[in-house]
C-alpha cells in the first residue's frame, strides 16, 4: 500500500499530476508544455487512443476517474507505440488482401466402365471447399469427372507450385463404387475452391459430402445421402429415398420418388414429392420455413409442430382432416391416413400442401 507523501504542497498517493507530466515528457522527448488531451477509445477494443503534443497513438493506460494519465511508467516511447500499432493492424486478419491472383486449373478423368452393364452405379464424393454437381446422362459410356481448382498460396511461386500439384482422384473401387475426391497440396488457403462436376450413365446409391459449398443433384436414383456444413442443397427428380443434413443454407428437394429425411439447421426447407410417392417423410428446420407438397394420391398422417411459427394446411381437393389442433401442433390425416410423417420447426412456419388433380 502506497504511503502518503508530501508533494507540491499537499498529500498524495503516488506521483502528482505535475510530476507525471514531467516524466511523460522526458520519456517521449516532448515539451513539458505540450497539453495532454483526454483519452479517447480507439477503434480496436481495449486500446484507448491518446493525443499528446500533436502525436496520436493507441496505448494501454491506467486511468483515474478523471480519464487522464495517472501512471506513466507503462507508456513506451511514441515511435515504438506506433510500430506496435502497425503490426497489430497487420495481424488482425479482418481482411485478407493479396497483390496476386489465384490460379485456375482444370483436371478431368474418365473412370473405367463397370463390369456389369445396365446396373445403376454407386457413387461416393467428398470435397472440402467447393461445390458438387451430379447429373445423369444416359448416352454416356463411362463416368466423366471434371474439377476446376481455384488455387491460392502464400506468394505467386507457392500458387504455381500448388496448382501443379492439384489432383483429381477418381477411381473405381473393388466393389465397383466410383470414388471421387479433389486434392490440393498442403494446408487449406483462404481462396482455395473447387467446382466438381460428375456425369454418370446412371446412379444408384450415392453419398455426397461437402464441408463448405453447394450440392446439386439431378436425375439420380437409389438411396441418396448428402451432408454439408455450409451451402445450399438442391435435388431434382430423384427416383429413390433422400437423407439430407444441411447445417447452413437452404434445402430444396423436388420431384422425390422415395422416403425423405431432411434437416435444415439455418435455412428454409422445401420438399415436393413426385406423383405416386406414398412414402413417409421426416423433415425439420430450426429457423427457416418448412414447406412440403404431396401428390393427390398421397395417403398418410402428418404431424406438424412449430414453437414459434404458423401451421398452415392447403388442400384444394378436400382430402385432409384435422382431428387435433393446438397452438403449436396439428395432426393432419390425408386420404387413407396410413403411415405417419413428421414436420417440425423451432421458430419457422410449417406448411403442408396437397396437390389437386
Amino acid at each position: 500500500m502506497l504511503a502518503a507523501a508530501q508533494c507540491c504542497g499537499g498529500l498524495s498517493f503516488g506521483p502528482c499530476r505535475a510530476h507525471s507530466r514531467q516524466k511523460f515528457a522526458q520519456v517521449n522527448n516532448l515539451s513539458i508544455d505540450a497539453p495532454i488531451q483526454p483519452i479517447r477509445v480507439g477503434r480496436r477494443r481495449g486500446y484507448p487512443e491518446t493525443t499528446v503534443g500533436g502525436h496520436t497513438a493507441s496505448t494501454v493506460l491506467h486511468r483515474t476517474c478523471t480519464n487522464r494519465v495517472h501512471d506513466t511508467s507503462m507508456i513506451k516511447p511514441l515511435h515504438l507505440v506506433v510500430a506496435m500499432l502497425v503490426s497489430a493492424v497487420a495481424c488482425t486478419g479482418g481482411a485478407y488482401a493479396q497483390k496476386f491472383d489465384p490460379q485456375v486449373v482444370v483436371r478431368t478423368a474418365d473412370v473405367a466402365a463397370a463390369r456389369e452393364k445396365g446396373v445403376a452405379e454407386r457413387l461416393l464424393v467428398e470435397i472440402v471447399d467447393g461445390s458438387i454437381e451430379v447429373t445423369v446422362d444416359a448416352n454416356a459410356d463411362v463416368p466423366r469427372i471434371e474439377a476446376e481448382f481455384t488455387v491460392d498460396g502464400g506468394d505467386p511461386k507457392d500458387v504455381a507450385r500448388r496448382a501443379e500439384l492439384a489432383k483429381l482422384y477418381a477411381e473405381r473401387a473393388a466393389d465397383q463404387t466410383v470414388v471421387v475426391k479433389p486434392i490440393l497440396a498442403g494446408k487449406a488457403m483462404p481462396r482455395d475452391r473447387v467446382k466438381l462436376r460428375v456425369v454418370m450413365p446412371s446412379v444408384g446409391d450415392a453419398s455426397l459430402r461437402a464441408a463448405s459449398g453447394d450440392v446439386t443433384v439431378e436425375g439420380t436414383g437409389g438411396k441418396l445421402k448428402i451432408v454439408t456444413k455450409k451451402g445450399d442443397v438442391r435435388v431434382k427428380n430423384h427416383a429413390g429415398g433422400v437423407d439430407v443434413n444441411g447445417a447452413g443454407g437452404l434445402v430444396e428437394l423436388l420431384g422425390i420418388g422415395g422416403a425423405v429425411k431432411a434437416l435444415a439447421t439455418d435455412g428454409a426447407l422445401t420438399i415436393s414429392l413426385a406423383d405416386g410417392n406414398d412414402h413417409p417423410f421426416d423433415a425439420q428446420t430450426r429457423t427457416g420455413e418448412l414447406r412440403v407438397e404431396v401428390g393427390v394420391d398421397f395417403d398418410g398422417v402428418v404431424k406438424m409442430h412449430s414453437t414459434g411459427g404458423r401451421l398452415d394446411v392447403r388442400d384444394s381437393a378436400g382430402r385432409t382432416r384435422v382431428p387435433n389442433a393446438g397452438d403449436h401442433s396439428k395432426t393432419v390425416e390425408v386420404g387413407a391416413a396410413s403411415d405417419q410423417s413428421e414436420l417440425r420447426s423451432t421458430t419457422g412456419a410449417v406448411r403442408l400442401t396437397v396437390r389437386a388433380k
